[in-house]
């Protein structure tokens, strides 16, 4: 099956086999007590351009997704970055000064540096099952704005070729997934070109996966925008990255070129 319909697939199996609960955002959610995987591969084209898993039957904002990435990478934890450059995404869970604790960049880039680490292993020990970043800071879990989602990723090398897969604790399937799995293949193809190794595959590997209840309509909408785009499917999207990169820092939001065409966006009320 494709990503999209890998996507389409969970999205039906919440709704139709999962059970209405409660939880802690007081919306309640179809939820399933198993373990999903969505698995799409990034296919290198050329030295700077790559096929880019992003679901099309709906349009996913490639400019939160990316500054988002860019900002954990930093290791920043305050939304001003975000919202100088129009990304709102964290609004709703920064204190008055702008501040989220020790969240994801915290985790990715404090001391020791996790994710520098991660990479230096992927130069000198590429066939390392130990290559992990790991966000789940017991010690930390109190002073974070939100508890990662998306807690533990891994790099593997297999047959010369470079994956990475990540643990989420819980997913948002409508909202939550999709913006994940591009923001790692772009993470995946920024860390291949550091380690000269040719990108392979994301997988995400979920616990507990839903769908709000107040996603319905929204999910209703996306499977019909689906049939509309089986009829003409688009190009697959393409993502050019140029400049020079000797470390993950050096990477720009201006260094990124995407090709992407997709139905139009459907908005749904996200749950904090």
């Amino acid at each position: 099956m494709t990503m999209e319909q890998q996507y389409k697939s969970i999205i039906e199996d919440c709704i139709n086999n999962g059970y209405l609960e409660d939880n802690r955002t007081g919306i309640k959610a179809y939820t399933l007590d198993e373990t999903k995987i969505l698995t799409s591969r990034v296919l290198k084209l050329s030295d700077s351009e790559y096929e880019l898993p992003i679901i099309q039957g709906k349009k996913i904002h490639l400019k939160s997704v990316l500054h988002e990435l860019l900002w954990f990478i930093s290791g920043d934890t305050n939304i001003k970055y975000l919202k100088d450059n129009g990304v709102n995404i964290w609004n709703e869970w920064a204190d008055e000064d702008g501040r989220l604790g020790a969240i994801y960049g915290a985790q990715w880039r404090g001391g020791p540096d996790n994710l520098k680490c991660a990479i230096e292993d992927l130069i000198s020990n590429p066939t390392s099952r130990r290559i992990i970043v790991n966000s789940w800071n017991v010690a930390h879990l109190a002073h974070m704005a939100l508890p990662p989602c998306h807690l533990l990723y891994q790099f593997t090398v297999v047959n010369n070729k470079l994956s990475i897969k990540v643990y989420m604790r819980s997913t948002d399937i409508f909202l939550g997934l999709p913006f994940n799995m591009t923001s790692y293949a772009l993470l995946l193809i920024m860390v291949s070109r550091l380690v000269n190794i040719e990108p392979n595959k994301v997988e995400i590997i979920m616990a507990m996966p839903h769908v709000y209840e107040n996603h319905l309509e929204a999910t209703g909408t996306y499977m019909e925008q689906l049939k509309e785009m089986y009829k003409e499917p688009f190009c697959h999207p393409t993502v050019t990255v140029s400049g020079s990169h000797n470390t993950i820092d050096d990477f720009k939001y201006e260094d990124f070129t995407f090709d992407y065409e997709s139905m139009p966006v459907i908005k749904a009320p996200i749950a904090v």
